[in-house]
């Protein structure tokens, strides 16, 4: 259990979201515009984050031990949709990240087999994300819960913790909103995938 504490702590890179300031720009991905709010678990916020990876100092410097995939599962979104991100690096740079959404239950996702080529596989559902992010529960107390759930290669994560929390940092600074109405569906067969790579 310690070993999975610690991991949670620093892999919660996408739940601790606070709000902050919109400062570098990048000329692969564009800045979200400063009058909008980006909704938490939205393919926007994947877009921000990877912008800020680019050209942020502390993630150039400390997240260079980031290789691999990681995905994250999350449940049951105020929109009536689960979502799953999934990030690839190499040597700390993000080389593509992918959104998908599908209203709930995603049955797909949800019976989807952990992959040995995955690093991490993270999930949750978004209420139990909300909570973790606004302090209302401790990340001790979300591993204790079904909701919440970690799988991967638990030494590997461990030798990229300083990556991870650099990561965290890039993610805590974008400001987000939790709630937001359901919109109009796509048909039920119909998943609505987008991924990304860096403009060369």
């Amino acid at each position: 259990m310690p070993v999975l504490i610690v991991l949670s702590m620093s892999i919660i890179i996408h739940y601790r979201v606070l709000y902050g300031k919109l400062e570098s720009n990048s000329p692969g991905l564009q800045p979200y515009p400063g009058n909008l709010m980006i909704k938490f678990y939205s393919k926007a916020w994947l877009d921000e984050m990877a912008r800020r990876m680019e050209t942020d100092p502390r993630f150039l410097a400390d997240g260079k031990k980031l290789n691999g995939t990681f995905v994250f599962r999350v449940y049951d979104g105020p929109d009536g949709k689960d979502r799953r991100t999934q990030w690839t690096f190499k040597h700390g740079k993000a080389i593509e990240w992918k959104y998908e959404e599908h209203p709930s239950p995603w049955q797909a996702l949800r019976e989807e087999p952990f992959s040995a080529n995955f690093v991490s596989r993270t999930t949750m559902t978004y209420e139990k994300a909300a909570r973790l992010n606004r302090g209302e529960i401790t990340v001790q107390r979300a591993l204790s819960s079904p909701d919440y759930k970690i799988e991967g290669n638990m030494s590997l994560i461990m030798a990229m913790m300083k990556a991870f929390q650099a990561w965290n940092l890039i993610a805590s600074e974008i400001p987000v909103e939790y709630d937001f109405p359901v919109e109009n569906a796509p048909e039920a067969d119909q998943p609505s995938p987008t991924s990304s790579t860096p403009a060369t």
